[in-house]
């Protein structure tokens, strides 16, 4: 939506430029100088808007667990070989699934705006998009 309130900016910047008597008086300069001033301003506060949505971004996937590991780590399929009865017993488990990413095909529990109390409170589970949500209450407050 921001590209195209940006984008209709800079054509209602050129229109002035295909009217034949816009540059007949110098009231209509001043006005070509303040839109063009206006929509420089606009793009530059746009585009810092943006950077910092992706620098923002950017941080928090960096605090995301990631997959694949470093190379002194092993994937479980290597202790497998070595380690079958430990292997067999995490893989049933649900410890082998509770690390996955939040995912529509990987999260089991009901985030379709979903209440639950629990010692008096009331926790909310909710969806934005792809995304999983709780609403918990500030415990700072009792």
């Amino acid at each position: 939506m921001e590209w195209l309130f940006f984008t209709l900016l800079v054509i209602a910047g050129f229109i002035p430029f295909f009217a034949s008597d816009f540059f007949d008086s110098g009231r209509s300069r001043f006005r070509l100088i303040i839109l063009m001033c206006l929509l420089v301003m606009g793009g530059t506060g746009f585009s810092i808007r943006q950077l910092n949505q992706f620098r923002q971004e950017g941080e928090f996937r960096l605090k995301l667990p990631r997959q694949g590991r470093p190379d002194q780590y092993v994937s479980s399929n290597d202790c497998r070989s070595c380690h079958p009865d430990q292997y067999h017993s995490w893989h049933q488990s649900y410890h082998r699934t509770m690390t996955q990413y939040a995912a529509p095909s990987t999260v089991k529990a009901d985030f379709n705006n979903v209440t639950m109390d629990w010692k008096g409170d009331a926790y909310r589970f909710f969806r934005k998009g792809d995304e999983f949500w709780v609403d918990v209450p500030d415990l700072d407050w009792k």
